[in-house]
């Protein structure tokens, strides 16, 4: 099966929200999980976010939801994912969860995310100049099954200054 292409940031964050069980409170687009009833905090701040992309204006004690922006989100949700991917009600879906690190490619102007899984090995992401990416894509292959291939790189650029 060809890789998923996606070409929108929005759409991205939008699969993100369908596979992770993520809704949004009506009228104050705060996350929460559908699962639980729970509100998703970071930094003691709520999440808001947009499933559309429309703009978002941050109060005082929210944060905003881009994760592609803000490292520390990013990688409070993935963990997010991996705590949630263990409890599934289908089961372990990452064959007992081990550890997750990083890993440069050959001349190590790459990285990728890997997970060790005892069922299934190492789960590793394609290697991304925006490790962002591998984190995204690891979160898919979790939620949507470990051959799940998608197509992230209009979004892999190099930031300059």
């Amino acid at each position: 099966m060809p890789p998923k292409v996606y070409t929108d940031m929005s759409d991205v964050y939008y699969d993100l929200f369908l596979d992770l069980g993520l809704g949004l409170k009506n009228g104050s687009n705060l996350l929460y999980d559908q699962d639980t009833e729970s509100m998703l905090q970071y930094k003691e701040k709520y999440i808001k976010g947009s499933i559309d992309g429309s703009p978002i204006y941050v109060g005082r004690n929210e944060v905003a939801f881009e994760p592609m922006k803000n490292y520390g989100l990013m990688i409070t949700l993935f963990g997010y994912g991996l705590d949630k991917a263990t409890k599934s009600e289908d089961g372990d879906l990452i064959g007992g969860y081990v550890a997750n690190f990083l890993d440069d490619n050959e001349d190590r102007t790459k990285q990728r995310v890997v997970v060790r899984s005892k069922t299934y090995g190492d789960i590793a992401s394609q290697f991304y100049f925006n490790v962002y990416l591998g984190y995204i894509e690891l979160l898919f292959k979790i939620f949507e099954g470990i051959d799940t291939q998608v197509d992230l790189s209009k979004f892999d650029i190099i930031e300059v200054g």
